[in-house]
C-alpha cells in the first residue's frame, strides 16, 4: 500500500493560521511509526500534502497536483484531515481523485469534522455509496486508522473487528452505513510524537512572536493535555465533546528534548487550556530547565496572582493567548465560559509591565449581544493594547459548529439546513466578512453584512495595529503565492 497524507485547505482566501497540521499529524503518528518499523505493510509519502487554500480560483491547480501525485506515486491510500468549514473543497478534491482513481481508498478525519458525523443529515453530505470518502473516524483517531490500515493491507475490512483492536474514544463509519465505537482511555504517552518531519520545512519559522534579534526562533508545536475541562457552549473543545486526558511531564519534556535536538528554540503549547494542566507547577520547573521559548494558550481566570504568572514567566514563557471573547457579564454567562469580567481585569492588571506579551480573541455574532457590549469590548481591549500588554487580538464571528450545543440548537440546525449544508462554498466572501475568523458559514440571524460591516468599522478604529487579520495577511500573500499548490 502507498499511502498519502493530506490536510484540508481553508475556503478563506484572506488569510489562514499558520503552524502544523497536529491534529493530522498526531492522527498519523502510530501508524507512521509502524511503517517505519516494518509492523504495517505500507509506505508513506514523504511529505504531508498541505495546501494553504482551495477556491474556484485554484482549484484546478490543487486538483491537478494532488492527482499527479497520487497517479505518479501509485497511492492507493489517502488520509484526509479536515474542519468543517473545509467540507466542500475537501469533497470537491476526493470526488476527483476518486472520479479518475476509483480503487483509491479515502479515510476522513479531523477537528469539527468529526462533529458531522453527530448527527445523519451532515455525516451524509460525505459518506455513502455514492460519495467519495470510504471511511470516517472520528474521536481519537490514532489506533483506529492503525488498525483500519492494518485491515486493508490483509485485504478485508470489519470495522467491528478495528473497533475491538483500538483504544480511545472514537467512531468509525463506512461507506455502507454501518458504525462502530471504542470508548477506552486513550495512553498518551503511549503514542509517538508528532512526526514533524513530515511538514516542518514548511512551518517551522511560523510563529513570529518568538524571535532572537531580526530572525524568527523555529517553534514546534504540542500539547500537554487534550480537550478542556470546561463547558463553553460554543466549543468543540468543551468538556463532553473533548474529554480532559493529560501526557506525563516525563513524557512531554522527551518530546521537547527531542525538538531542541531537531533545532527548535521554541515549543507553543496547543492545549485549549494549558494551564489546566494537572500537573501544571511542576512541568513549569522542568521547562524552566531548557532555556527555551514558550507560549500557550491559557484563560485569564488561571492567572490571577502575582506568583502564577511569574513561574510562567521565570520557566521561559513570554506569549499567552487568553480569551476575553466579549467583555459582558451577561454574555460570557450565557456563553457558558465560566469566567468574569473581574477575572479579565485582575489577571490584565498583571500582565501589564509582565516580559509575557498577550494576544487576545474577541467574539461576535452572539444572539444577546448589543451594540453596546460590542463597543464596549472593543474600548476594554484597546484599553489594553495601548498599555502594551495585548499585542495581537484576534476576531471572529460566532460560528454553529454542528456538535455543539449551540450548534445543536433547533435554531442552528433549521438555519444550517435552510443554507444546504456544509458540504458548499462559503455563503459569505469579502469584506466585511473577511475581516473576522470563522465568518464564512452559519451565523446567527442578526448577522448580516451590515452588522459584521460595523464592527469591521469599529474595530478597526480601535485596534488597527494590534489585529492579527492586518498582521497576518502580508505574510499570508507571500505564502499563496508559493504554496496554493505545493505540497510542502
Amino acid at each position: 500500500m502507498n499511502v498519502l497524507f493530506m490536510n484540508g485547505p481553508s475556503q478563506d482566501k484572506s488569510d489562514r493560521l499558520f503552524g502544523l497540521p497536529t491534529s493530522l499529524l498526531y492522527a498519523i503518528a502510530p501508524s507512521v511509526q509502524a511503517m517505519n518499523n516494518g509492523l504495517l505493510d505500507a509506505q508513506y509519502y514523504p511529505t504531508v500534502f498541505d495546501p494553504w487554500v482551495c477556491t474556484d480560483e485554484n482549484y484546478s491547480a490543487v486538483k491537478d497536483a494532488l492527482c499527479s501525485i497520487v497517479e505518479n506515486e501509485n497511492i492507493n491510500i489517502l488520509c484526509v484531515s479536515s474542519t468543517y468549514d473545509d467540507v466542500y473543497p475537501i469533497l470537491r478534491l476526493l470526488s476527483a481523485v476518486k472520479q479518475k482513481f476509483p480503487e483509491t481508498v479515502i479515510i476522513v478525519g479531523g477537528p469539527h469534522f468529526d462533529e458531522l458525523t453527530d448527527l445523519p443529515e451532515y455525516r451524509n453530505e460525505a459518506i455513502g455509496i455514492d460519495k467519495p470518502v470510504d471511511f470516517i473516524i472520528a474521536g481519537d483517531g490514532e489506533i483506529l486508522l492503525l488498525e483500519l490500515l492494518q485491515s486493508l493491507s490483509r485485504g478485508s475490512v470489519d470495522i467491528l473487528q478495528v473497533a475491538r483492536r483500538s483504544s480511545g474514544r472514537g467512531w468509525i463509519y463506512d461507506a455502507h452505513g454501518n458504525v462502530a465505537s471504542v470508548s477506552t482511555l486513550l495512553n498518551l504517552n503511549g503514542l509517538p510524537f508528532l512526526p514533524v518531519e513530515l511538514s516542518a520545512n514548511q512551518h517551522r519559522q511560523d510563529f513570529d512572536i518568538f524571535m532572537q534579534g531580526n530572525e524568527v526562533v523555529p517553534t514546534a508545536q504540542m500539547i500537554a493535555m487534550r480537550g478542556c475541562p470546561e463547558f463553553c457552549i460554543y466549543c468543540s473543545e468543551r468538556k463532553g465533546l473533548a474529554y480532559p486526558n493529560h501526557r506525563s511531564i516525563e513524557n512531554i519534556m522527551g518530546e521537547i528534548s527531542l525538538r531542541k535536538a531537531q533545532g527548535y528554540g521554541a515549543v507553543f503549547f496547543d492545549d485549549s487550556t494549558f494551564g489546566a494542566y494537572p500537573h501544571i507547577n511542576d512541568l513549569l520547573v522542568e521547562l524552566r530547565q531548557t532555556g527555551m521559548q514558550f507560549g500557550c494558550l491559557n484563560r485569564f481566570d488561571r492567572i490571577q496572582t502575582p506568583d502564577v504568572l511569574e513561574k510562567f514567566s521565570r520557566a521561559g514563557f513570554t506569549y499567552m493567548y487568553c480569551s476575553i471573547e466579549h467583555f459582558n457579564p451577561k454574555t460570557l454567562n450565557m456563553m457558558g465560559k465560566g469566567q468574569s469580567i473581574e477575572h479579565i481585569k485582575t489577571s490584565l492588571k498583571l500582565f501589564e509591565g509582565s516580559p509575557i506579551k498577550l494576544g487576545v480573541p474577541l467574539m461576535f455574532g452572539f444572539e444577546y449581544e448589543t451594540e453596546s457590549s460590542i463597543k464596549a469590548t472593543l474600548d476594554f481591549t484597546a484599553e489594553w493594547a495601548a498599555k502594551g500588554a495585548i499585542i495581537l487580538v484576534g476576531q471572529s464571528l460566532l460560528t454553529f459548529h454542528p456538535g455543539t450545543p449551540e450548534g445543536k440548537s433547533p435554531l442552528a440546525r433549521r438555519i444550517i439546513s435552510a443554507g444546504g449544508g456544509f458540504n458548499r462554498p462559503y455563503l459569505h466572501t469579502g469584506y466585511p466578512w473577511d475581516q473576522f475568523e470563522e465568518s464564512g458559514f452559519y451565523h446567527h440571524k442578526h448577522v448580516n453584512a451590515d452588522h459584521v460591516a460595523h464592527i469591521a468599522e469599529w474595530s478597526n478604529d480601535r485596534l488597527e495595529k494590534v489585529l492579527i487579520r492586518n498582521r497576518q495577511s502580508p505574510a499570508y500573500k507571500g505564502k499563496e503565492k508559493n504554496n496554493t499548490a505545493s505540497i510542502e
